[in-house]
């Protein structure tokens, strides 16, 4: 705190996180600035959608069809939410359910829960990979991104998964709905049976589908880090005049 105290100026990721400093910190908001971030749009772009599914079913051993999810797996992540809405749909749809990150806090106790369910054999959980560039090939390869968390400052993974061409579905919490846009659709992360009935609905309706792909592609190239880096030097820029 004193250190924000003392700062001429505060650069964050989203406006989200701007409003949490200015509330929680006690900043006045002139002394605030957002450059969000971006992406390695080398990495995470369009690929075939085939020929990705064939990569991961070669080297992960998953075949499609597939819903997906990449962070950590701990509760503010919403995980526990995540295997209870799959519980609630996975017999009217042929999709599994994959999980991709490294363990948070209480990872065992999900985990461990995850153990317990019907659709435990649909379920494949796969620890951090260390390749990052790796991702690029479960998210061209997934039907449906889905990321409830309960609280972000930026969120990076739907960022990707956009990117890569793959519909997504969020939490409308914290800086989500920033990441998505007017276009995206996002939910209350509590609210087990609209993310449930809206999985379904997207993944039964072909035209919905492309038409988030679209969006999702589109929505991705409002962020890069050229834009990041443009945001940073303005900052500097004004803070020269004073």
């Amino acid at each position: 705190m004193s250190s924000a105290q003392r700062a001429t100026q505060i650069i964050t990721c989203s406006e989200k996180s701007k409003k949490d400093i200015e509330v929680l910190l006690g900043i006045p908001p002139n002394k605030l600035s957002v450059a969000y971030p971006g992406f390695d749009d080398t990495i995470f772009h369009p690929l075939d959608k085939e020929k990705a599914q064939n990569y991961i079913e070669k080297n992960y051993h998953i075949s499609p069809p597939f819903i997906l999810f990449v962070g950590t797996i701990e509760e503010r992540k919403n995980i526990t939410g995540l295997l209870n809405i799959y519980e609630k749909i996975h017999r009217q749809i042929p999709h599994k359910l994959v999980l991709l990150g490294k363990k948070g806090f209480h990872a065992d106790e999900i985990l461990f829960k995850m153990q317990q369910l019907e659709c435990l054999d649909k379920i494949v959980y796969l620890n951090y990979i260390q390749d990052h560039t790796e991702l690029k090939w479960f998210y061209n390869s997934a039907d449906l991104f889905v990321f409830p968390s309960f609280d972000e400052g930026f969120g990076i993974p739907p960022l990707e998964a956009m990117a890569c061409g793959c519909p997504t579905i969020v939490s409308n919490h914290g800086a989500l709905p920033e990441v998505v846009g007017p276009n995206g659709i996002t939910l209350n992360p509590q609210d087990i049976d609209s993310f449930a009935e809206t999985i379904l609905n997207v993944l039964s309706d072909k035209k919905m589908l492309n038409d988030m792909v679209s969006n999702s592609i589109l929505q991705a190239t409002k962020f890069s880090w050229i834009k990041t880096a443009q945001s940073h030097f303005e900052v500097y820029k004004e803070l020269g005049k004073i």
